[in-house]
C-alpha cells in the first residue's frame, strides 16, 4: 500500500478473458470477469478493514495478455467499483519493485523469471536511474508459457498422492470423497516440501484416515519436465539477438511458485557460478559464458509492490495536473515496453486473401508501419480493412474470412482475433494504380490505423484501445456483485 487512495493489484492469471465458461459458486453462476471483480471487491475490503479508502487502482497483468484479456482485466475493476488508473505487466511492476528495493540505485539489465499460479513469463528490461533516482524500464524481450504454472505442479503432486496413498494403504481404487481430501491438501503440501525434505500427508478416504509419505526428492523428480520447461524459455530469450548484445546483470526470480527450492538451484547451477561452464560444455546459451547472479526477490509480493510504487506515482502526478503542476517527466517512472502481440491487415495478392502483418509480437512501441496497397480494380467504389491480432511471426498467411470478418482457416496456435474494421469509400475515378497509404501505429495504449488515398487524400482512422473505459457495465451490475 502506497497510498490511501490507491490500490495495486496483482490477481489470478488464469481469468481475465481466457474463458467465457460460467463457474458456479454456491449455487449461482458467475463468469471470469466477475470473478475477477469478487477477488478485487474482497482486496479492497481487506484495505477498509485496515483504515484505508480504496477507489483507484494499478491492475497488473501477464506480460503476454493480448487486447481481449486487458479489456476484460480493466471491466472486472471497473465491475468491483474501481478507477483503473492503468493496466501494467507483472515482470515491468517486479522491475520497479527491484530497482526501488536497491540499496544503491544503478543501471542494470535484469531478466525477471516469473512463475505464477497459472502462467510462466520471462521478460528482459533494461533498468536506466534517471539523476533523481527515478527508473526508466525499457523491455527488450519477453516470452512465456501461458499453460505452465503451479498448478501443473500441483496436478503432478496430487498424482503422486494418490498413487503413494494406493501402495502404501492397499488400495485398489480410492472414491470421488477421497480424491477431494486429497486435492484439498495438494498445495499445502508442496508449500511445505519447499521447507521439509519430507511431508507426511493425511486424508479422510473411505471414512479413514489415512496417512503417506512424500519426499522433496521424488517430487522433483517427478516435475523436472516442468522446470526444464522454464529453462528452455529462458534459453530461448537470452539467446535472441537483441537482448544478446546486453549484459545481464541479473536474473530475478519472482512469483509464487519461484520459492520451490528446485527453481533457484536450477536457474543458479545452470546461469550462475557453474552455469557459466556448464553452458561451454553443452552449448545451451550461445555468448554466455559469465555467470549471471541469481536472486529471489520478494517472489509473492514484488509485483504488488511495484504496482503500488507506480500508482503512488500516477496518482501524485493526476493530482498535481489538477491543481495545474504534475510531476515533470524526469520525476516519473518511464516504461518503454514490446508489442506482446502481431497485428496486421486483410489484404489481396493475386487473387488470394491473405493477412499481411505490420507489427510483430517483440517490435519496440510506440512504432508507426506504412504501407503502400493498390484498389484491386479501376473504378472500385471502396476499401475495407479488418485489422487482426495475433501471436505469429510469419509475414503472411493465406486466409478465408466469413461475413463477418472472422478468419476460418487459420491454425488455432496462431490465436487470430479480430480488433476492428476500417472502411474507407473512393471517388469516382480511381484506378488500379491509385496509391493507398496505410500506417499503423502501436504504442502502448492500443492500435491506430489510417488508410489515406492519394487521389484525393481522403483520410479514414480507426482506434483501437487496449483498455477502453466504454464497457458495458452498469451500477446496478456493480451493485448486484456482493461479496461474504
Amino acid at each position: 500500500w502506497s497510498s490511501p487512495s490507491v490500490l495495486a493489484s496483482d490477481g489470478d492469471d488464469q481469468l481475465g478473458g481466457k474463458t467465457s465458461l460460467p463457474h458456479e459458486i454456491d449455487g449461482k453462476e458467475y463468469n471470469a470477469i466477475e470473478i475477477s471483480a469478487l477477488i478485487l471487491k474482497k482486496m479492497v475490503k481487506y484495505a477498509e478493514e485496515q483504515g484505508e479508502i480504496v477507489k483507484d487502482v494499478v491492475i497488473t497483468c501477464p506480460a503476454y495478455f493480448g487486447n481481449e484479456e486487458r479489456d476484460a482485466t480493466k471491466k472486472a475493476g471497473i465491475l468491483a467499483g474501481l478507477n483503473v488508473l492503468e493496466i501494467i505487466n507483472e515482470p515491468t511492476a517486479a522491475a520497479i519493485s527491484y530497482a526501488y528495493s536497491n540499496d544503491a540505485l544503478k543501471d542494470e539489465t535484469v531478466v525477471v523469471y516469473d512463475l505464477g499460479g497459472g502462467t510462466f513469463d520471462i521478460t528482459v528490461l533494461d533498468i536506466k536511474i534517471k539523476p533523481n533516482g527515478v527508473p526508466s524500464c525499457t523491455v527488450l524481450a519477453s516470452d512465456g508459457d501461458d499453460q505452465l504454472g503451479g498448478k501443473d505442479w500441483d496436478d503432478v503432486l496430487n498424482d503422486l498422492i494418490v498413487n503413494k496413498m494406493k501402495e502404501e494403504n492397499g488400495l485398489e481404487n480410492i472414491d470421488s470423497d477421497g480424491m477431494f481430501a486429497i486435492r484439498s491438501v495438494v498445495e499445502k503440501t508442496k508449500k511445505s516440501l519447499s521447507t521439509r525434505e519430507s511431508v507426511s500427508v493425511s486424508a479422510i478416504i473411505d471414512g479413514e484416515r489415512l496417512t503417506c509419505d512424500i519426499s522433496r526428492s521424488e517430487f522433483e523428480e517427478a516435475t523436472a519436465h516442468l522446470v526444464q520447461k522454464t529453462t528452455d524459455c529462458l534459453d530461448r530469450v537470452l539467446n535472441l539477438e537483441n537482448v544478446k548484445k546486453y549484459k545481464i546483470d541479473k536474473i530475478i526470480l519472482v512469483g509464487g511458485s519461484s520459492n520451490m527450492p528446485v527453481i533457484s538451484r536450477t536457474v543458479r547451477r545452470k546461469y550462475g557460478d557453474a552455469g557459466a561452464m556448464n553452458n561451454i560444455v553443452d552449448g545451451l546459451v550461445d555468448g554466455y559464458v559469465d555467470s549471471i547472479p541469481v536472486e529471489l526477490k520478494d517472489p509473492e509480493t514484488a509485483v504488488s509492490k511495484g504496482a503500488a510504487i507506480f500508482a503512488n506515482m500516477l496518482k501524485k502526478s493526476q493530482e498535481g495536473a489538477k491543481l495545474g503542476g504534475g510531476l515533470s517527466l524526469d520525476e516519473t517512472i518511464e516504461i518503454h515496453d514490446i508489442a506482446s502481440r502481431t497485428f496486421g491487415i486483410d489484404t489481396y495478392y493475386g487473387n488470394q486473401l491473405t493477412l499481411d502483418n505490420l507489427v510483430f509480437k517483440g517490435n519496440e512501441i510506440p512504432c508507426s508501419i506504412e504501407k503502400v496497397y493498390n484498389p484491386m480494380y479501376d473504378n472500385q467504389s471502396g476499401v475495407m480493412f479488418h485489422i487482426y491480432e495475433s501471436i505469429m511471426s510469419e509475414k503472411t498467411l493465406p486466409i478465408e474470412e466469413n461475413d463477418k470478418g472472422e478468419i476460418l482457416n487459420a491454425e488455432a496456435r496462431f490465436g487470430i482475433k479480430l480488433l476492428g474494421i476500417l472502411e474507407l469509400p473512393f471517388p469516382p475515378g480511381v484506378s488500379k494504380s491509385t496509391e493507398l497509404y496505410v500506417t499503423m501505429e502501436a504504442r502502448a495504449s492500443g492500435i491506430h490505423v489510417s488508410c489515406v488515398n492519394s487521389l484525393n487524400n481522403q483520410k479514414k482512422e480507426v482506434d483501437i484501445e487496449f483498455t477502453n473505459n466504454q464497457v458495458d457495465l452498469d451500477n446496478n451490475q456493480i451493485d448486484a456483485l456482493e461479496i461474504e
